[in-house]
């Protein structure tokens, strides 16, 4: 049985920490394998991130990185390194190809595409062999595990050696189905679900069509995790836990997912859809990327263009209807069932590569 070194970027409060590690480690050990755990920035760093509190300083993520040093010189060499993104963040590939040398094998987890964080990086400022970081880091490790082809695909053509795709996985018993019965003449609740970050990102340009769906009363806006962040955005905003999220998807009708036609975006694993759909959501996404893999047009959703007008129509046509909403919202939870909701299906993926 091999014994693991998970290396996470956070602990499981951030959402591509629980799911692509956290998650998994309880049924690697149900099968003999010995993991530990080592994460890189704990829940003060999140908070700081998000605008809970004042941002880490220097000094305390320089010590968060040592710890990391200090951890990885204690660990077994005959140990399997099992990474969530990257070791040591912003720092050179020489730190990383010392630690990866120090052990028998090494496994790399990627959410998002990560690598063009460091390939975005203007190399007139001496940057040059910073952006070049990740295609080193990708080709040195013995294999780069994604969420999705789309993701696989732009692994490969950056030198990784060998990619396995571990899709989703989302527990069916957990997300129960729940259809809301809304009072005569209340509008249907739309929802969108993410961290403030994602939330200024993808939500600012559509303020002022949400804005208009609200005031029309066409619909009302919930959006979960946002924080602050968007604040011209008449919605109502519940703060993100672990131990609510379920409850709080419940509180709505319909999910969207506004994303942008961009390499990162059409990396992106959709679990946000994902969600909403095992819950009994119909959704409204872009038509970028994996959205259109987990999306079926006119049967669990709509899939849209990024213009106003596209949106507005969707938006419109979908809370008008009752029974749009409850058949989609059946088509929706089904379609996730078949195809994330065994955990058997990436397990099995990674237990072969850890032993």
């Amino acid at each position: 049985m091999a014994n693991i070194l998970a290396l996470t970027r956070h602990t499981r409060q951030a959402a591509s920490s629980r799911l692509r590690h956290f998650d998994l480690i309880p049924y690697l050990e149900d099968y003999g394998h010995t993991v530990s755990v080592q994460s890189l920035l704990d829940d003060k760093y999140l908070a700081g991130l998000y605008g809970e509190q004042p941002k880490a300083s220097m000094a305390y993520i320089s010590r968060k990185y040592i710890d990391r040093v200090r951890w990885l010189r204690s660990g077994d060499p005959n140990s399997v390194l099992w990474i969530e993104k990257e070791l040591f963040p912003y720092l050179p590939f020489y730190a990383e190809s010392l630690a990866l040398k120090g052990f028998a094998r090494s496994i790399l987890d990627l959410d998002d595409a990560w690598f063009l964080r460091y390939e975005r990086l203007n190399p007139r400022l001496g940057l040059k062999s910073m952006s070049q970081k990740y295609s080193k880091l990708l080709s040195s490790v013995d294999i780069v595990t994604v969420p999705n082809s789309f993701l696989a695909e732009a692994v490969l053509a950056r030198g990784a050696k060998q990619v396995k795709i571990i899709p989703p996985f989302i527990d069916a018993e957990r997300y129960s189905y729940t259809q809301r019965s809304n009072a005569p003449g209340k509008p249907p609740v739309i929802g969108w679900i993410g961290s403030p970050l994602n939330a200024r990102k993808y939500l600012s340009p559509w303020v002022d069509l949400l804005n208009k769906i609200v005031a029309e009363k066409v619909a009302d806006i919930v959006l979960i995790g946002a924080g602050d962040e968007v604040p011209h955005l008449n919605a109502r905003r519940l703060d993100w836990s672990e131990e609510t999220e379920v409850a709080q998807i419940n509180e709505i009708d319909i999910g969207i997912m506004p994303i942008e036609d961009c390499e990162w975006d059409r990396c992106k694993s959709g679990y946000k859809l994902v969600q909403c759909m095992i819950s009994g959501k119909p959704v409204i996404a872009s038509a970028i990327g994996f959205n259109r893999v987990l999306v079926e047009h006119s049967v669990n959703g709509y899939l849209v263009e990024n213009t106003t007008h596209a949106w507005e129509t969707a938006i419109r046509r979908m809370a008008a209807s009752r029974d749009i909403i409850q058949t989609m919202g059946v088509n929706a939870r089904q379609s996730i069932i078949k195809r994330f909701s065994d955990r058997r299906v990436g397990l099995d993926i990674l237990l072969d590569l850890v032993e």
